[in-house]
């Protein structure tokens, strides 16, 4: 297997050209590492969405060229990205919806960003799926800065379902969303539901069923055993110091960015769900917050008109999708499309031999 970061023997850098000197520059300032090569996966080298935002601004910066964040998904290396600048006959496009791993042969599974807007945290998870299974992100409407910011939940299904049709046309459709994103699927699915359009899969990643104060979950809390109320906030303190560097991140995050959430919050507030009488499958961060912890369905009970299967994964809400617990997430996704997929199948296959 080749290392992380590949050792620049005189012949490699022999080789490079003056941007592709640039882009190590670059990338070394970026990651704090020395020594990367031009064939050195970002991902690798322990690139995350963060480093990820700092990779694109710095890039346009100091070489003028910009690069779309969710590009780092399919130029993964030096070598890559370089002659992607060197084409002058590319420009960056943007859309919502975004190839994370477009190969295979199952029906593509459409995911939805959470409420920072960003589907760049997907990746392990469709690293995860395998070959054989395409996903695709969908990543909200001004993240880069050039289009105003969606904020109703029912414009952004109704702008993703354009999008997911112009590689799917017709259904069944397999969708998941992530956190907020799982509101956005689940106004998706009822609109395709809606159109005559069959909905595969639903598939929610700990999207709460209710928005909480912090005044309404601090009444919550003290109502708890004081044995479990302390276990909680020990719990939290202890999550929230992991966290501090990503919650200091996030407060210098591009004007853009800000918007999209400032947005996708307000679309979060304003929304009001309707019974779905399809089936949901609803996989819950095995470590529960205290507006969800006295709920064996999460609050889902009284939405899922149809079929609820609850699936556990390890980890809490801010990790699920991040390694190793993203390996574990995967996995039972994975299980959960094929049987949908193999359902889709054997009854579009009575229907024709009917």
């Amino acid at each position: 297997m080749r290392p992380l970061i590949a050792s620049m023997t005189p012949s490699d850098t022999s080789s490079m050209d003056e941007l592709e000197c640039q882009l190590i520059r670059i990338w070394e300032a970026v990651l704090r590492k020395q020594g990367i090569g031009i064939r050195d996966s970002f991902w690798d080298l322990g690139g995350h969405s963060f480093i990820a935002l700092r990779m694109v601004r710095r890039i346009e910066k100091v070489l003028g060229k910009t690069v779309p964040i969710a590009t780092l998904l399919q130029v993964s290396t030096i070598e890559e990205l370089a002659k992607l600048l060197r084409n002058s006959g590319w420009s960056p496009t943007w859309s919502s919806l975004v190839a994370i791993q477009p190969r295979g042969s199952r029906p593509p599974f459409f995911c939805v960003h959470g409420i920072g807007g960003m589907i760049i945290g997907f990746r392990d998870l469709a690293r995860h799926l395998g070959v054989e299974q395409p996903m695709y992100g969908l990543q909200a409407q001004g993240v880069d800065g050039n289009r105003p910011a969606l904020a109703r939940v029912e414009e952004m299904a109704s702008h993703y379902l354009r999008e997911i049709r112009t590689v799917q046309p017709r259904g069944p459709y397999y969708l998941g969303g992530l956190s907020f994103g799982g509101w956005v699927a689940y106004e998706m699915a009822q609109q395709l539901r809606a159109q005559g359009e069959e909905v595969g899969f639903l598939g929610l990643f700990d999207t709460y069923t209710s928005n909480w104060s912090k005044r309404s979950l601090m009444l919550k809390l003290l109502r708890l055993p004081p044995r479990q109320s302390l276990a909680h906030v020990y719990k939290r303190t202890r999550r929230y110091l992991g966290e501090s560097k990503i919650n200091i991140e996030a407060l210098f995050l591009p004007r853009p960015l800000k918007q999209v959430r400032k947005a996708l919050h307000a679309a979060s507030d304003a929304y009001v769900p309707q019974p779905y009488l399809g089936k949901i499958t609803f996989f819950r961060s095995r470590e529960k917050s205290v507006r969800n912890s006295d709920d064996p369905k999460s609050g889902w009970g009284k939405l899922a008109g149809g079929e609820l299967e609850i699936c556990d994964v390890p980890g809490d809400h801010n990790v699920i999708f991040a390694e190793p617990q993203v390996a574990v997430l995967a996995q039972r996704l994975k299980i959960s499309l094929e049987k949908a997929q193999e359902k889709s199948f054997l009854h579009a296959k009575s229907i024709s031999s009917g």
